[in-house]
């Protein structure tokens, strides 16, 4: 499970920055290409942390991170996708 949740997230990273590289060749969207760039690959950077986690209440506060960068770029990502 561990390693197909890696791979997923790998997967997505590549997808939405590919999305962000398509997105500033758009005017007006500059500004959510940015944040796309950021909040995607900050989930699977949280998930790795999260596995080396000194306590059960670090590892909770990593994932509850990583899920808050999730929903926000569903939001900016549109969750059709």
């Amino acid at each position: 499970m561990r390693r197909d949740l890696d791979d997923r997230l790998r997967k997505f990273v590549k997808r939405i920055l590919n999305l962000a590289v398509h997105l500033r060749t758009i005017e007006g969207a500059l500004r959510i290409a940015d944040q796309i760039s950021r909040s995607g690959p900050s989930i699977r950077f949280n998930y790795a942390e999260s596995q080396a986690a000194s306590s059960r209440t670090h590892f909770i506060t990593i994932i509850e991170t990583a899920e808050r960068e999730a929903r926000e770029t569903v939001v900016r990502f549109g969750n059709d996708h």
